[in-house]
């Protein structure tokens, strides 16, 4: 009807977006979804969705983008003969995400009116937990829009973030995009559209990083794209550039107030990724590089505590996350970082000799590390190994001509009496 009568429904657009909104919000069955997002696209095509309602409209389509794998039925095997064939649903959860991707992105690329309704809008989703599995597309979308901005000098390029309170701010933004950078070869070619967004977003973000985004980036996209196949990928190698993005981009930035922003990001995030143990374990690596380079003490000391309260102690991938962030922070903050460490693992104060106490036979690193193992200290937890690999990377990190002082009187003491224990995880972990 949008397409045959389009004068008769001059007048009732406002009527019609107000009448599907509530649709819109409340709709589960997949059928009906498809017909939605299909009236959608028709009604972006006529310039509805500039008119009030028509957010909800967008934010339908974003919320099919964001069908997660979990979240779709595997089909069922026909009986019988063809029992190899599946059954496939005739409108599957897969067919409505893709179609809304499709959707979006028509909308962004082909649709001129929608330009305006899109900008800065589609950049609200980006904060939100539950539209992180369309962060590939709205990327997508967003750099589309950002180049041709940024390349014609656009009046409406630069966003007032303080007068636009509904958007992220600038370090919620980088936050969300670096840690999300570091899985860059899930769905929709998610790197490639970060990369390609942040070629276009470094004015808005921050005054000063323009230039060296515009130098980095386009490297980082080279070599995404040159070693993203499975003989060639090495993820760590990937880890160590894009935390060098980050820790580049904090220098030049040289602000700790903006700084500690991008931290209280990543903190308020964490909780979103916590099933995610591959983000959950950046975004603590990135936590600890962001406490490594600020000097508010009473920040560090809460996101140290916070780094280790919020880690799933059962989990390698966030157990080495939260040891990197502790490492990390401990090249410039080295005392500090082993005290909270001492006193969120409750081993504060406990097989702690101090250097002017008569030691007994035996004293020194190898005779401790080696002794009886007599001592008594705190049991072990299941916070033990990560307590462990933290004392390992803040040792490995720290300033060489520091560390050695503080091995032998505080990192020892604290580890010891884990390692007569009959747990071969715990020896493993503090050798």
């Amino acid at each position: 009807l949008i397409n045959r009568i389009m004068k008769e429904l001059e007048t009732r657009k406002e009527l019609l977006v107000g009448g599907l909104k509530p649709l819109m919000r409340n709709e589960k069955d997949p059928v009906v979804q498809k017909a939605l997002a299909q009236t959608v696209i028709a009604m972006a095509s006529h310039d509805y969705l500039h008119l009030e309602g028509g957010e909800a409209m967008i934010e339908f389509i974003i919320r099919n983008c964001s069908i997660q794998e979990d979240k779709i039925p595997k089909p069922a095997p026909v009986k019988g003969k063809d029992s190899r064939a599946p059954i496939e649903p005739e409108t599957s959860p897969t067919e409505i995400r893709n179609m809304c991707d499709n959707i979006l992105h028509l909308m962004t690329t082909t649709i001129e009116c929608m330009t305006k309704v899109l900008w800065p809008f589609l950049f609200e989703p980006l904060a939100k937990g539950e539209y992180f599995p369309a962060l590939a597309i709205l990327c997508k979308c967003l750099a589309h829009i950002a180049k041709i901005k940024r390349d014609t000098d656009a009046e409406d390029y630069i966003i007032d973030f303080d007068r636009q309170v509904n958007l992220p701010k600038p370090q919620v933004l980088i936050a969300r995009f670096l840690v999300a950078l570091n899985v860059p070869l899930r769905r929709n070619e998610l790197g490639l559209n970060i990369l390609e967004l942040l070629k276009g977003l470094g004015p808005i973000l921050h005054p000063s990083i323009h230039e060296m985004w515009d130098a980095t980036i386009p490297r980082l996209l080279s070599f995404l794209q040159a070693n993203s196949s499975p003989e060639k990928w090495n993820p760590n190698t990937w880890e160590e550039l894009v935390l060098r993005l980050l820790s580049e981009t904090i220098k030049i930035i040289n602000d700790d107030e903006w700084t500690m922003g991008i931290g209280d990001a990543i903190v308020s995030h964490l909780v979103e990724y916590k099933d995610d143990h591959e983000l959950k374990k950046t975004a603590l690596k990135h936590l600890g590089k962001i406490l490594q380079m600020v000097s508010h003490k009473e920040f560090i000391k809460s996101k140290l505590e916070f780094m280790f309260n919020s880690t799933d102690h059962s989990n390698a991938l966030q157990r080495t996350g939260c040891a990197q962030g502790y490492g990390y922070c401990g090249n410039t903050h080295l005392d500090m970082t082993l005290e909270k460490l001492q006193a969120v693992s409750g081993t504060k104060g406990k097989a702690i000799t101090s250097p002017s106490e008569p030691k007994k036979s035996g004293s020194g690193f190898f005779s401790k590390l080696f002794g009886s193992g007599s001592e008594s200290g705190p049991k072990s937890t299941t916070s033990t190994p990560t307590v462990m690999l933290c004392y390992g990377y803040i040792t490995a990190y720290a300033n060489t001509d520091i560390i050695a002082s503080r091995v032998d009187v505080t990192i020892i003491p604290a580890m010891l009496p884990t390692m007569p224990s009959k747990g071969e995880v715990l020896r493993e972990f503090s050798i």
